[in-house]
């Protein structure tokens, strides 16, 4: 493959939002496909000396174990000296039908040209030099194909057309040289576009280079190149958490879980003979670069799992989400003092803390240094929730097929070391608010406009949002945590973009959450000077709280954000009620779930009509003054 641009951006927006095949535009206005990961980490004149892709291994265990990834990489950087030069992320030419701004007329250019052409015809006719220009449309499916607008299929009306006229883009219509021509208004609003009959998706991935179309079925619909729902990244975060208190090496653990491992050490257990010379005398080359006291530890750890110390206390609900799941262990840790080099926290005396915090939190853990890996694994296009499995998504990343689990079984990531603030509302407050009928109805108001927007799409979504519960603890636990973000930007030091959260959710009764970690996630930063953590101790969180609530009970946009909103909805597939951006929404990194399901009205009384009044968590007449 060939670059076609040199283009600077952040490595940790390689992972989002110029991820693998996701479109991006140099700042010279040419239009650039985010190649593969075959070809992240090979030189353009193919010279592997002193390359060691080994220096961008990036190791979280709970991740990769559930991703069943062998490792995770950083982006490469470009250097000029020492070893890994001349690396870079490659991108391609793309959209590849280009128009001449005087004559209109069409030309197809390979993915990997590397030029800026001018239109021959012009140049002939007239001796005047016109840059061609990308076209504005491009085409895609459902299921994350994405290919040239069919331009001739198009002004042919047929999906099958003969004629191999020269095209033109004139005005607002696809004209061929034939006489045929078919408006392009309203194209981008066509759920699947009307050529002819049978018309569907070539399974064209151009970020894999030429690879052979893959066989798809779906419909097909037109968007402009720079639209929102062409490309969404989907990745998995993980804060990291200590493997156990033996200190085990998770990679040593998992190796000696395998089955060549695990069958031996049975019967060594048995012979009274578990130890670390028994075990490298039968397999001394995996373990060589073990150490006796880190295979002891190890042994440890598998030993107190396999009695059932460890995987009791993480035994999760019965069908709970793998992502609640996931999260619980993190829950667990977050809420308890803790020293470790990734993970510092501090647990704050509740009874310090003044109203607004004091009656509706139960606890405040300040995490004065995490460690978050977030790692691409797919993308979607035309919505977020598109029903894709991960299995297909992660499939899309690459042209050449890996063994699962194996070496070269790896997925993009990026690192940051920041702070942050974990804060647990109080159970038994929330219990008593959440069986409120008028509570209970506006979050079934967001599942019907929800459930209504998946029943619109030509693609089967999922019936309910992915890896997000919708209850009145999860509506609140986000909106609280958004309102609460957007506080914080005034008090910090950070930029709204800076801060993200992170949300705990269960409503399982044996074992519930309601907790949210808001957290520094500015990409590639090594660390941060504690603004974040101060802003948490007492005497200080309270401030931030009250004015929050104050400010979430009165938007500018109100009444329309209040009440109008909430009797049709509004935001992404009408999942929000009051909230907007002039109150609750935050930018894309900072919000799980694409800015949707929010409600102001679940979190403070006096939110528009009477309907909603006196059914906020925060409503306390003492709790908030001012409101």
């Amino acid at each position: 493959m060939t670059k076609v641009r040199q283009l600077s951006v952040r490595r940790s927006q390689m992972i989002r939002p110029f991820g693998v095949g996701a479109l991006v535009v140099g700042p010279d206005g040419a239009s650039m496909i985010t190649a593969g990961l075959d070809h992240w980490y090979e030189r353009e004149d193919g010279d592997d000396r002193n390359l060691d892709p080994g220096e961008f291994r990036v190791d979280e265990w709970r991740l990769q174990a559930a991703l069943g990834v062998g490792h995770f990489r950083k982006p490469p950087d470009l250097r000029w000296q020492g070893k890994n030069t001349g690396l870079y992320v490659p991108m391609l030419r793309f959209p590849q039908w280009h128009q001449c701004p005087r004559c209109r007329r069409l030309t197809h250019w390979p993915l990997t040209d590397l030029e800026m052409h001018s239109c021959g015809s012009c140049e002939q006719e007239h001796g005047r030099i016109y840059r061609l220009l990308q076209v504005r449309f491009v085409a895609m499916c459902a299921g994350g194909h994405l290919f040239d607008f069919p331009w001739r299929e198009w002004a042919h009306e047929t999906a099958s057309p003969s004629c191999e006229g020269d095209m033109r883009m004139s005005g607002m219509s696809a004209r061929c040289s034939c006489g045929k021509s078919h408006s392009l208004r309203n194209v981008t609003q066509h759920q699947s576009l009307p050529i002819g009959r049978g018309y569907r998706c070539p399974g064209s991935t151009p970020w894999l280079g030429n690879a052979a179309p893959e066989k798809c079925d779906r419909t097909v619909r037109a968007a402009f190149r720079t639209s929102s729902n062409v490309y969404f990244p989907v990745t998995r975060s993980s804060i990291y958490v200590p493997p156990d208190p033996h200190g085990a090496d998770p990679a040593l653990v998992r190796l000696l879980e395998e089955r060549r491992f695990s069958v031996l050490l049975e019967l060594l257990e048995k012979a009274g003979r578990l130890t670390a010379a028994h075990l490298r005398e039968v397999h001394p080359g995996p373990l060589q670069d073990f150490s006796d006291d880190a295979i002891g530890a190890a042994l440890a750890a598998i030993s107190e799992d396999r009695d059932g110390d460890r995987s009791a206390a993480a035994a999760p609900p019965p069908g709970e989400h793998r992502e609640t799941t996931f999260r619980r262990a993190e829950f667990e840790v977050l809420g308890k003092p803790l020293s470790h080099d990734e993970l510092r926290i501090q647990v704050a005396e509740a009874g310090k803390y003044a109203e607004p915090v004091r009656s509706r939190i139960a606890s405040i853990a300040l995490v004065e240094r995490l460690r978050v890996t977030e790692a691409l694994t797919g993308f979607s296009r035309v919505h977020p929730d598109d029903g894709v499995s991960d299995r297909d998504r992660r499939r899309l990343l690459r042209r050449a097929s890996v063994q699962p689990g194996s070496h070269g079984d790896w997925l993009p990531a990026h690192v940051v070391h920041g702070e942050g603030v974990f804060i647990d509302l109080d159970g038994a407050s929330l219990r008593k608010w959440e069986q409120k009928p008028a509570v209970r109805e506006r979050v079934e108001v967001l599942r019907r406009h929800y459930e209504k927007a998946v029943a619109a799409r030509s693609a089967g979504a999922s019936a309910a949002p992915e890896r997000f519960a919708l209850s009145p603890r999860s509506v609140l636990l986000h909106t609280f945590a958004h309102l609460v973000i957007n506080r914080l930007t005034y008090e910090s030091g950070y930029g709204s973009a800076a801060l993200a959260e992170r949300l705990y959710v269960s409503d399982d009764a044996g074992a519930p959450m309601a907790a949210l970690l808001i957290y520094t996630a500015a990409g590639d930063s090594d660390g941060t000077l504690g603004g974040l953590v101060k802003l948490g101790r007492p005497g200080h969180l309270e401030r931030i709280v009250e004015a929050a609530l104050q400010g979430a009970a009165w938007c500018s946009a109100d009444p329309v954000c209040a009440e109008v909103a909430s009797d049709v909805g509004q935001g992404p597939d009408s999942c929000n009620l009051a909230a907007c951006h002039s109150c609750a929404l935050l930018p894309e990194p900072a919000c799980e779930v694409n800015n949707r399901f929010l409600d102001r009205a679940l979190a403070v009384r006096g939110v528009g009509n009477q309907a909603s009044a006196g059914i906020g968590f925060f409503d306390e007449p003492d709790m908030i003054a001012g409101v």
